[in-house]
């Protein structure tokens, strides 16, 4: 499975790039789906049951809001103001997080998510074979709870993949530089600027050339809060393959994703901080 750009060929590249200290500090991979009518938080309760020697934590946070790529006319860009009756108890959605709560499992009515990310007792990320591993191991056990409380069928709709990842404004000797050093493309911007936003969606097309995916691509840099500069760069992937979404069709596409969101830092950022982040191919 490979995904491109439209104005780009769908053919095996150079190997894709690696690093012994890239800045990552989050990753996302997971599904949405449809399917489980008889969710509630008792269910919620017995599938944490089932991790929580891992994952002794839990926390209550909001929903999120059902999300898919679409391509049209509109190609997603316009969004639709709906008025809802709610009839039924919105059910919350879950994080089961791990003692040095480095990982974390996100668990609502519709989605599954594996998280990773840095605290003070994980700095180093695991590499995205242990990520998959992760997803893969929860996805099967999501199938078996589904099955086993007879919730109903696991209908995969889109898959993920998000990195996050913080990056200090600083050269090797660690003085201070411009965003520039980092990403070579602004060289246009003269002097120091104070803070920003820089953002844009791109849409991948699968082997057969169809639209099935979107980059989203979001920058932010300002000064963090111990007054050091750095910038967040948050590269995510959402998209449905147009076959079968099986769990193994799942996983090969969350791949896919991730090496687009690879090959892309690689190129929008320069050597010089390949070199930082010790590029190792």
């Amino acid at each position: 499975m490979r995904l491109s750009f439209p104005d780009q060929a769908s053919l095996p590249g150079d190997p894709l790039p690696e690093y012994a200290a890239p800045p990552v500090a989050e990753t996302t991979v997971g599904i949405q789906f449809d399917g489980l009518d008889a969710y509630n938080s008792l269910a919620a309760a017995d599938f944490w049951a089932e991790v929580k020697a891992q994952f002794p934590a839990v926390e209550e946070r909001q929903p999120l809001e059902p999300a898919f790529e679409t391509f049209g006319p509109s190609d997603g860009a316009n969004a639709v103001a709906r008025i809802e009756m709610v009839t039924e108890v919105i059910q919350p959605r879950f994080f089961f997080v791990s003692k040095d709560e480095a990982q974390l499992i996100q668990l609502q009515r519709d989605r599954l998510f594996y998280n990773w990310r840095r605290t003070d007792a994980a700095l180093e990320y695991p590499r995205y074979s242990h990520v998959r591993g992760c997803l893969s191991e929860n996805l099967d056990r999501l199938y078996r709870w589904a099955a086993r409380l007879e919730l109903g069928e696991v209908v995969p709709t889109q898959c993920e993949a998000v990195y996050v990842n913080r990056i200090p404004l600083a050269d090797a000797e660690g003085n201070k530089c411009g965003l520039s050093f980092i990403f070579p493309w602004l060289n246009g911007l003269k002097g120091m600027t104070e803070d920003g936003i820089f953002r844009f969606r791109r849409r991948l097309n699968d082997e057969t050339g169809q639209p099935v995916a979107r980059l989203n691509f979001d920058l932010r840099y300002g000064t963090d809060e111990e007054g050091g500069r750095e910038a967040h760069l948050m590269l995510a992937v959402r998209g449905r393959p147009s076959e079968l979404l099986t769990k193994e069709a799942c996983l090969a596409f969350i791949d896919a994703e991730r090496e687009v969101i690879v090959r892309t830092f690689t190129e929008v950022t320069s050597e010089d901080a390949h070199k930082l982040w010790e590029r190792t191919r």
